[in-house]
């Protein structure tokens, strides 16, 4: 089955790095909904390349309703946001997506979607200070349209 990727980070993308100390939602319903908005249209499915990765599947998170990781979901489910994987341990987030890719060859086009560099072809860098804006998700669509 053909298809087309985010790797999407979650810190510094769907919240701003002072999200913790000021007490914000870890995932804010704006920038979720950018994703959402930009999975649907450009047809892409969403593989975590965050730290939270490893939690998004464990159902000690994802049924506990008091669990960011359980908040998230609802989140995602709201805005119509499928997760289809996450990238596994590497040196880097850039080998990890490019593992990714080798060990799924029916992804047709991709786009990392992270507040720090990552060492891909097709990547947005967001400004962690502010998180993911409309220009963002404008260059992401594009990539993922080529």
């Amino acid at each position: 089955m053909k298809m087309k990727v985010i790797f999407l980070d979650i810190d510094g993308v769907l919240n701003k790095h002072s999200w913790s100390q000021n007490k914000t939602p870890w995932m804010e319903d704006s920038k979720v909904e950018m994703i959402g908005r930009l999975c649907k249209d450009t047809g892409a499915k969403v593989v975590l390349a965050s730290n939270w990765r490893e939690s998004w599947f464990e159902p000690i998170f994802y049924e506990n309703e008091t669990t960011a990781i359980y908040k998230g979901h609802k989140l995602f489910e709201k805005n119509n946001i499928e997760v289809v994987g996450i990238t596994g341990r590497g040196k880097s987030r850039g080998e990890e997506i490019k593992q990714y890719l080798k060990d799924n060859p029916d992804i047709t086009n991709y786009v990392s979607i992270d507040d720090t560099i990552v060492d891909v072809d097709n990547r947005v860098q967001t400004n962690g200070d502010i998180g993911l804006t409309q220009l963002d998700c404008q260059k992401a669509a594009q990539l993922l349209s080529n």
